[in-house]
């Protein structure tokens, strides 16, 4: 059965290999396998100082603990699926609903980039969002722990969605962070920071599956909510000891907005490149053509296979195991195929293993003699796997088709595409089980959905002629400049604003020049 994880754009903004630092070999000596051990340890520990001399530690503390708390978000999903069902004695497709329309906050990623850049609050980009969103947190995960059967849905659908928007804005405030500090080293930086907040995410997500099982257990969803307050808490205490430059100056309304106007504008323009707007389109029809199933599935193994929230908990844990299984997977094999290729082996397994669950709700795993939960934790690992195979190509051409001075939130943007269909891809499903009748006490047509599923998970391989053949990035690159270039001018015409408001707007293009410029050289 599928394993029910976060939005797309909380994994992070790419996924690169950090670079080791090559061990030393003194001259005439022969490096013997009995002294791998300690070299590697070296080199470790080597790159722990570099990254802490380059970064501050105050800034890696931040950066990680922000994603490991996303991580941990799954310890309150869990209790909030078992809150629908246990407490609300919500219907399958209800609660589906509810956790899509939780989601909608990742489909909207780049409005909180454009706010933060062009509306600084009480003088501050980062640090006074990061403050606000935490605040907001703390409310939304309090009021939850007072929900009662009695509490209105559309109270209880607030709440989740203002939690989900607390941890989506603080991933984008935090991203931008990330690509700030990487130009401290223009060579290693971001593959650096890459891979402290993928690992900290993953630990994060690890340890808030394992704990989320036997606590739910043993306190019930609402006593879990009060404990997952700790990780809005915990980014509270950090943005307020966050060093940050006060802006002296506040600007004017007007020049705010034009600010977000020229980013807005930037965005339309690289969207109306063939090959970018071609690619968002693709992504966003493999998503959302196939129905998803998550929440109908959960209760599915919890009501007649009776699966226990330990259980559930692991099986969560094992998870995050198994994407970074697939991230090895394709970073060994799979990272030099051509995208359609890619895309494609990855749909048609996918495909594959979405029909094979029809036999777990058939009951036929029973007559081979494969037990429920072991066939349970063998799909999780087989569709955690494909799926990454899946992501990963995805992640990769997102960051291929950015151009150079707005990739963050042009990222922002791609990824809010692939959030999106998603989110239509669980409101399709909901539609879909409500057609055919599947209820908490009818699974009679699980069957039915399973297979319609997988055949439709099949039909985005007509689309991959959307897909570009070879590297996109120097045609991207060449065309966006332009486009740049020429709604700059546009702005120039018009604008009427002081020499100070125009240095802070223009910023985006200067990138954008002075990066070719550097690239073409003198």
């Amino acid at each position: 059965m599928d394993v029910q994880h976060d939005p797309l754009d909380a994994v992070p903004a790419a996924c690169a290999r950090r670079r080791t630092t090559s061990p030393s070999e003194d001259d005439g000596e022969t490096t013997t396998d009995d002294a791998t051990p300690p070299t590697v340890l070296a080199g470790f520990l080597t790159w722990q100082a570099k990254v802490v001399n380059t970064f501050g530690l105050s800034f890696l503390t931040l950066v990680g603990m922000v994603y490991f708390v996303q991580g941990f978000g799954s310890f309150s999903m869990l209790a909030i699926a078992y809150l629908m069902k246990d407490v609300l004695k919500l219907q399958p497709a209800a609660s589906q609903a509810i956790m899509t329309t939780a989601g909608f906050p990742w489909a909207i990623k780049p409005l909180y980039g454009i706010l933060s850049d062009s509306l600084p609050l009480c003088g501050y980009r980062r640090k006074s969002y990061l403050v606000l969103i935490s605040l907001l947190g703390l409310c939304a995960y309090f009021w939850l722990h007072l929900t009662t059967p009695a509490t209105a849905l559309a109270q209880i659908t607030l709440l989740i969605l203002l939690a989900s928007l607390g941890t989506a804005v603080s991933d984008v405030i935090i991203d931008a962070l990330v690509v700030e500090m990487s130009r401290l080293d223009p060579k290693n930086g971001a593959n650096d920071l890459q891979s402290i907040t993928w690992c900290m995410m993953s630990l994060g997500g690890i340890v808030g599956s394992l704990l989320a099982g036997p606590v739910t257990t043993s306190f019930g969803p609402s006593r879990v909510f009060l404990v997952s307050m700790l990780g809005p808490a915990t980014i509270l205490v950090l943005s307020l000891l966050m060093k940050e430059t006060k802006i002296q100056a506040q600007r004017h309304g007007p020049s705010c907005l034009r600010l977000a106007s020229t980013q807005v504008g930037l965005l339309r323009q690289a969207m109306r490149v063939p090959v970018i707007w071609k690619a968002a389109l693709y992504m966003f029809a493999s998503g959302a053509i196939a129905p998803s199933f998550s929440q109908i599935q959960f209760y599915y193994v919890t009501e007649v296979l009776h699966f226990s929230p330990d259980f559930m908990g692991n099986v969560q844990a094992l998870g995050y195991v198994f994407l970074m299984l697939g991230t090895v997977v394709y970073n060994t094999w799979c990272k030099d195929l051509p995208f359609r290729r890619s895309f494609a082996t990855a749909q048609i397994g996918l495909g594959v293993i979405s029909l094979v669950e029809i036999v777990l709700v058939t009951r036929t795993n029973l007559t081979l003699g494969i037990p429920d939960k072991w066939f349970v934790i063998g799909d999780a690992m087989l569709s955690d796997i494909i799926s990454r195979l899946k992501m990963m190509p995805l992640l990769v051409l997102c960051s291929k088709l950015c151009p150079r001075g707005i990739e963050g939130t042009f990222f922002a943007l791609l990824m809010a595409v692939a959030n999106l269909s998603g989110a239509v891809s669980g409101y399709w499903g909901a539609t879909l089980c409500t057609l055919l009748g599947i209820s908490r006490d009818s699974y009679d047509n699980l069957w039915f959905a399973i297979l319609l599923r997988s055949v439709l998970k099949l039909v985005p391989l007509t689309f991959l002629f959307l897909l570009p053949e070879h590297d996109p990035q120097e045609e991207i690159e060449a065309m966006a400049l332009a486009a740049a270039a020429s709604h700059h001018r546009e702005l120039s015409m018009t604008a009427d604003v002081d020499n100070d408001d125009d240095g802070i707007v223009d910023d985006e293009i200067t990138d954008l020049l002075a990066a070719k410029q550097e690239e073409e050289g003198p």
